[in-house]
């Protein structure tokens, strides 16, 4: 059956016998790389919040495949707001319990919050939390004991009864229900948490990072590092209990293995880049009118049973290649010019995307309010780019024979197809230096990466809360979480960024970010290499809800960045 979502495609084989579905109480999750952190405090990438999403919980939430409209979950109504919009009064949940069996409560949520703003990891998500009182003046401190003590006089966040608590801001900040629904502000176990270690101001708590107790529908079993991640469902949820028993996510970062599983049955999904749609489905309905067939020659186990893909649904996510300036000849302009100019922006969405995506503009993503198509932006020009080059080699930023590095993580095909071509561009321009592309597993890629290690890097950024501050913060903040990894420091932009967050008139708001834009734009710090669209394949067994309301699977949620949400997932046929 082939049906219109909204202008995007997706395609099932007919139903088959439940008797074919291996295994219909687990689902097997192929994914390329471990994550980094488990802890909702300290995880800021991909892998590990896809995991967050899953044990904690937050406050409020996003209603189906809405990426706007928020509705309560740990919070049993949306907050009373107070008239100078500085006070978000909760009421709790009765009834939630931790997987440690401990009580949800107004503490809880306190000593959650407080935590993520306490431990202020530099390259974590404390930073969106910065609105609530005391709390920028505790992360520009030293974080003693003495900070932390002054963090929690200010009232930032405070507790009225058990079932009640306020969120107190330092200045109005209309995007601060959308922080709370990022994983940040995700409900930790306080006593989990007490029985080992504690909170340390400024400090990580090591069993936090690879251990979890929260009170989401998938309980934290065990994590076997470059092997496996493996959830359970949690029978005492508040809600109806999910419908999948166990979830085994398996480290796989050979594309090749993932496809096969599939193939055969082993894993019931797997994480498939747009570089190797094509392996999935026939290339010519897709291009020609943008719907997706599933080919109908894969050899499949267990046989009469298929594949299902979702694809074309909008992201809120920017890909981007990374030039760190601490590392030369990435520190001259003009060398970095030269690489913007070398790049083959449409080979790269139409070829290695294969169609899946728009063009970048920049850090904000197309569908997100401050996003401005008429900004500064480089084209594939290789004359500009040679010029530029052979500028910044007679000014003695490089001597011919030069290797410049590009690293991507292991597994992920769009992005060592996406080195290649800029490889590729640069030895066609014969200007003396050429580029080695080289793979890192996800850890050591993120570690690296936020340590200043990585020339030129191709990575996403997937939007944390529906604003733009989400995107120009990160990026041209000489602080923020990406600017650290290409050492961008652009004077006066950190106050530009700050003022365009605390702007409430829209119109003006709008002109500002379009002025930071072309500001970054031009300090050529990055190479916007596009905006992707979603896809996901799974075994046809694999179900899903659906929002009515925008007639798409809830799972399609550009708010879920990617990850997927198991919850709402079963196996079985319609």
């Amino acid at each position: 059956m082939i049906g219109s979502t909204g202008g995007y495609y997706l395609w099932y084989l007919p139903n088959q016998k439940l008797s074919r579905i291996p295994h219909p109480q687990t689902l097997v999750v192929q994914i390329l790389g471990d994550p980094q952190f488990l802890d909702s405090a300290t995880g800021y990438e991909a892998t590990g919040e896809s995991i967050i999403f899953n044990v904690y919980e937050t406050l409020i939430w996003y209603k189906g495949g809405s990426a706007a409209t928020l509705e309560p979950l740990l919070a049993s109504e949306m907050p009373k707001i107070s008239p100078d919009g500085l006070t978000y009064t909760f009421k709790i949940r009765q009834n939630v319990k931790f997987h440690d069996g401990t009580p949800l409560n107004a503490s809880a949520v306190k000593y959650s919050i407080d935590r993520t703003i306490l431990i202020n990891e530099p390259d974590g998500p404390s930073w969106m939390y910065s609105p609530i009182k005391g709390a920028e003046a505790y992360m520009a401190s030293k974080m003693t004991k003495a900070d932390a003590d002054a963090y929690q006089a200010a009232g930032g966040v405070t507790v009225v009864d058990s079932s009640t608590v306020n969120i107190n801001l330092s200045r109005p900040y209309s995007p601060i229900l959308y922080v709370l629904a990022f994983g940040g502000a995700a409900i930790v176990s306080p006593s989990a948490v007490e029985a080992h270690g504690g909170v340390v101001p400024g400090k990580h708590n090591e069993w936090m990072d690879k251990n979890m107790v929260g009170t989401g529908p998938y309980k934290f079993v065990e994590w076997v590092p470059k092997q496996r991640i493996v959830l359970d469902r949690f029978d005492n949820y508040w809600r109806t209990p999910a419908k999948i028993g166990r979830v085994i996510m398996q480290i796989v970062p050979e594309v090749g293995s993932r496809e096969l599983a599939l193939f055969t049955g082993d894993a019931d999904m797997a994480v498939i880049t747009t570089a190797n749609a094509f392996d999935f489905m026939q290339k010519d309905p897709w291009v020609s009118s943008r719907k997706i067939v599933v080919k109908s020659d894969l050899q499949l186990k267990p046989v009469d049973t298929g594949l299902s893909v979702y694809a074309g649904y909008p992201t809120l996510s920017v890909t981007y290649i990374g030039m760190n300036v601490r590392i030369p000849p990435l520190n001259n302009t003009d060398f970095r010019y030269g690489l913007s100019y070398a790049f083959n922006y449409k080979t790269f969405l139409d070829d290695v995307n294969n169609g899946f995506g728009i063009p970048g503009r920049g850090p904000i993503p197309k569908g997100l309010f401050g996003y401005d198509e008429s900004v500064f932006q480089f084209s594939y020009d290789p004359a500009k780019a040679k010029e530029y080059f052979l500028k910044a080699k007679a000014a003695g930023a490089y001597k011919d024979g030069m290797k410049l590095g590009f690293y991507y993580n292991a597994g992920n095909e769009l992005r060592r197809r996406g080195g290649l071509l800029l490889k590729d561009s640069i030895d066609a321009l014969n200007v003396g230096f050429s580029v080695d592309v080289n793979e890192l597993d996800w850890p050591t890629f993120l570690y690296k990466g936020r340590h200043g290690d990585l020339p030129l890097f191709l990575i996403g950024w997937t939007v944390d809360y529906a604003d733009p501050n989400d995107f120009e913060q990160p990026f041209g903040d000489s602080r923020g979480t990406v600017s650290n990894r290409v050492a961008l420091n652009i004077p006066g932009l950190n106050d530009k960024i700050a003022q365009a967050a605390a702007t409430v008139d829209p119109a003006l708001r709008q002109k500002m970010y379009s002025n930071i834009t072309n500001i970054i734009n031009k300090a050529a710090y990055y190479i916007w290499v596009g905006q992707t669209t979603q896809f996901m394949v799974m075994r046809d067994w694999v179900q899903m809800t659906w929002d009515p309301d925008t007639n798409t699977p809830t799972q399609s949620n550009p708010m879920y960045g990617g990850l997927y949400y198991y919850y709402t997932m079963w196996k079985g046929y319609p």
